[in-house]
């Protein structure tokens, strides 16, 4: 099989370059960057990338964005849930009635530490039956899910999720009018020291990062997250700031989202 990658760190015209040339029978990516390489394929009417096989992970896929990727290479995308800790947790079939959930871990649904019923809303834990080094049990990851009492027409036997709710971060508009996915600056995970972190757009032109500090934080933690941040801004003239702070209040569903933008965004990536 024919593999290659492209890179949240180029143009969008240059992924499209790079996926003309590859010709890709699949393609595995996050959903915001997808919808704003679909949108450009619509608009330019290119026909040269056709892949058989969408996947997308990292991020909720929302309603616009499905149908805008659709559209723009007519294939259905297949979404994959899952996170750092665990890897692939949960998958979408063709038949697209729920995420099922795979079968080496348990997800638990809960609300007050209670397991909710059916159908309703509860935080996800996770206990991975795999890891042997260092056993996670009842894990918490900060998503919320909707567990469902269904099988899928796909014959499979997997318990399902209706949906993940969670990790909705915000598009980017940066001071050249351009529009970048979050996943561009949330990359600040191995930065040494940071127990959580928040990246909020303020303006066009300037970032504030809110960072609750653990051990080994330092000045060069802050001047790797200004340099990730500015190279995410492909260049662009932006202002960093770190902020330490003692919490990061998480969101009603109780998600931390960690790119916020209050900067006004074209129609199209709402």
């Amino acid at each position: 099989m024919k593999k290659g990658e492209i890179s949240l760190y180029n143009p969008i015209s240059q992924n499209i370059k790079i996926l003309k040339k590859i010709k890709p029978d699949a393609l595995y990516t996050f959903p915001s960057a997808l919808a704003l390489i679909a949108k450009s394929v619509i608009k330019e009417r290119i026909y040269e990338i056709q892949p058989k096989l969408i996947f997308t992970t990292g991020e909720t896929v929302n309603q616009h964005h499905r149908k805008l990727i659709q559209k723009a290479f007519n294939v259905d995308i297949n979404d994959i849930y899952g996170s750092t800790e665990f890897g692939r947790l949960a998958f979408e079939c063709n038949q697209h009635e729920g995420l099922h959930i795979l079968p080496d871990c348990i997800l638990e649904f809960l609300k007050d530490g209670e397991t909710v019923n059916f159908e309703e809303e509860g935080e996800i834990v996770i206990t991975g039956l795999y890891n042997y080094v260092m056993p996670l049990i009842r894990y918490k990851i900060g998503d919320m899910g909707v567990p469902i009492n269904e099988r899928c027409n796909c014959g499979r036997n997997f318990p399902l999720i209706e949906k993940v709710i969670g990790r909705v971060d915000d598009y980017l508009v940066l001071p050249n009018g351009t529009t970048i996915s979050p996943r561009n600056i949330n990359v600040l995970e191995n930065v040494p020291g940071i127990l959580q972190y928040q990246t909020i757009q303020e303006k066009l032109d300037r970032f504030v990062v809110k960072v609750v500090k653990g051990a080994g934080f330092g000045e060069e933690s802050i001047n790797q997250i200004k340099e990730i941040i500015k190279a995410g801004c492909l260049g662009e003239n932006v202002t960093v700031d770190v902020k330490i702070v003692d919490k990061i209040p998480k969101e009603g569903t109780g998600k931390l989202r960690t790119v916020i933008s209050k900067v006004k965004k074209p129609q199209i990536v709402r």
